[in-house]
């Protein structure tokens, strides 16, 4: 393409070189037979040169070839202007493309690399989720909440099967770790609120059951699934993990799905609230001791805390 462009400007500027010189040419030719004429009508007998008695004639004739020498240059001029007006253009649209370009690139590495993102419904929540958890290294810890609890009556179906994709990602994370011998565990804090330590509501039953036998289907060691409650219920979760926290909205009442949420992946600020989850919630929260059944084994917070 661009041998192309070059070869046309080459074949541009050299028909515009010819038409310069044949104005060239017209204008010298043009002047010498005017001047020819005027001195030999003025020195000499006209009457002795029969073509001279035709001079207004002559005079016109040559006129008009001064004037096409002259049309001639002038359009030969305003062309290479325009070409040139043309080549102008071409630059600058070439210089904004590339501007716009660059203004694209910074956007998208802006976006990429921002410390808060927008989540705007729940599958891109869970995929973000997803990501950061099979992102994380085998020695860190998966940081949750299940605090997302408006409602004390059964659980609705739509709820748990949202708890347990995100689980199954959890439990698989989990378990890659054990088998690279990683220290990883999934602590999650959940909610009693409408009921006590000993009898936990029924939406809270369930979950704790969910999660359970995840584990137990996956061959986890159940000393790395951490479940610990609080008397509290919140319209919000979160997930920590590394230097990447999700924090989940639910935007509807009595809806414990989550339909929108931020990532936060400024360093500072992940450290503060992985540091608050530590001491204001973990420390503060107490250990599941509730007995569904077979896949529990009894206290959930028999690992260290490091």
């Amino acid at each position: 393409m661009h041998d192309q462009i070059s070869q046309s400007k080459i074949d541009r500027s050299s028909r515009v070189l010819a038409a310069q010189r044949l104005a060239d040419w017209f204008l010298i030719v043009t002047g010498v037979v005017g001047f020819a004429i005027g001195s030999t009508d003025l020195f000499l007998n006209v009457d002795q040169l029969g073509f001279l008695k035709e001079t207004q004639a002559i005079v016109l004739l040559l006129l008009g070839l001064l004037a096409f020498a002259v049309g001639l240059e002038r359009r030969t001029t305003l062309e290479d202007a325009r070409h040139n007006i043309e080549r102008l253009q071409l630059n600058i649209l070439a210089q904004v493309t590339g501007l716009g370009m660059e203004i694209a690139n910074m956007q998208q590495t802006l976006v990429s690399s921002v410390a808060v993102r927008r989540l705007m419904d729940e599958d891109e929540v869970f995929e973000e989720i997803k990501r950061i958890v099979n992102a994380g290294e085998d020695n860190q810890h998966i940081r949750a909440t299940g605090l997302n609890a408006t409602g004390v009556g059964a659980v609705p179906i739509q709820a748990t099967g949202f708890s347990r994709r995100y689980v199954a990602v959890y439990a698989q994370r989990v378990k890659e770790a054990q088998e690279r011998r990683g220290s990883m565990t999934y602590r999650v804090v959940l909610t009693f609120a409408g009921g006590d330590a000993t009898n936990p509501p029924p939406r809270t039953k369930t979950r704790i059951t969910m999660r359970r036998e995840i584990f137990a289907e996956q061959e986890i060691n159940q000393n790395r699934l951490r479940l610990r409650y609080l008397m509290v219920s919140w319209p919000l979760d979160m997930l920590i993990i590394g230097d990447s926290v999700v924090v989940g909205f639910s935007t509807i009442t009595g809806l414990t799905n989550i339909t929108f949420g931020l990532r936060i992946t400024d360093k500072a600020l992940v450290g503060a609230i992985t540091q608050w989850y530590d001491d204001a919630l973990w420390d503060q929260a107490e250990p599941v001791t509730w007995d569904d059944g077979p896949n529990t084994t009894g206290s959930n917070d028999l690992v260290s805390d490091s």
